[in-house]
């Protein structure tokens, strides 16, 4: 624990531009690692303030881990970080930490989220509601390749992160919940400037129905966590990354080392010259 508490105070100054900022996350990073060993496994009532905004999550587990992948490490930010109202559509919203970033670095932009699981979501909105965010439109569903309703898997995961239309991670509990197709926003929309996805193995049957419609390209950048290795699915990253070379985009890609045949996160971002 302490190799990892050092680990993340020494990162956290990546947090902030000021030197008040940095001290602010260097303290939320010492305060949550607090929390985490004398609350345990507390499931309800956490919350934090981070760069002004109050964050209710599951767990202070859930909430230092959200910080330091998307306040610390910048995981989501894009390429071109001089739009000045960009639209960007989050989907695997979870509990809004991803759209309270983008609302940082760009606050007169429009975004559009989704999340399937509804005690997820109940805590999405009321991240955005009580920060008072305005031009966020918040949606209670999954994507997926059709509209109407699909399967979804509750794992064990009380942050919720690895919840998924696809039955592979873990002891899974199946509900049901409505699915809509992103492709009908994007054409509604005209240009995007952002996708950020993050929805646990669904990310290749969503850009197939995008690739189908005509829509993919109609996008900007895309930030996607592509789970290799999830259901046997080893063998098919090459084909992902062949969907956006032949559209034209470039991209890059950040993964840790796992061991061999387990899940992998990778994350991929993938761009547009301009």
């Amino acid at each position: 624990m302490l190799a990892n508490l050092i680990g993340n105070l020494t990162i956290s100054g990546n947090a902030g531009k000021t030197s008040a900022e940095k001290l602010s996350a260097f303290w939320l990073v010492l305060k949550l690692h607090f929390k985490i060993r004398f609350n345990g496994k507390k499931s309800s009532g956490c919350d934090i303030k981070i760069f002004g905004y109050k964050i209710h999550g599951s767990s202070y587990n859930g909430l230092l881990y959200l910080f330091k992948e998307i306040f610390i490490l910048h995981e989501y930010k894009p390429k071109y970080a001089t739009y000045s109202k960009p639209l960007i559509i989050d989907c695997g919203a979870n509990i809004g930490c991803a759209t309270l970033y983008f609302k940082r670095l760009f606050p007169e932009s429009q975004i559009i989220c989704f999340e399937a699981y509804t005690p997820t979501f109940m805590l999405l909105e009321k991240n955005i509601t009580g920060n008072k965010i305005e031009g966020v439109t918040i949606y209670n569903k999954a994507l997926a390749a059709n509209e109407g309703e699909i399967s979804f898997f509750i794992t064990e995961d009380e942050n919720g992160l690895i919840n998924s239309a696809l039955k592979g991670r873990g002891v899974a509990t199946e509900i049901k919940v409505p699915s809509v197709k992103l492709s009908g926003f994007i054409k509604e929309s005209g240009i995007v400037n952002l996708v950020k996805m993050d929805v646990e193995g669904s990310e290749t049957a969503i850009i197939d129905e995008l690739i189908e419609s005509g829509t993919l390209g109609k996008v900007d950048e895309y930030i996607i966590e592509y789970h290799h290795n999830l259901n046997n699915n080893s063998q098919k990253l090459p084909g992902f990354l062949t969907k956006f070379e032949t559209q034209g985009f470039k991209y890059s890609l950040r993964a840790g080392f796992q061991e061999p045949g387990s899940v992998q996160d990778i994350l991929i971002h993938f761009y547009k010259e301009k």
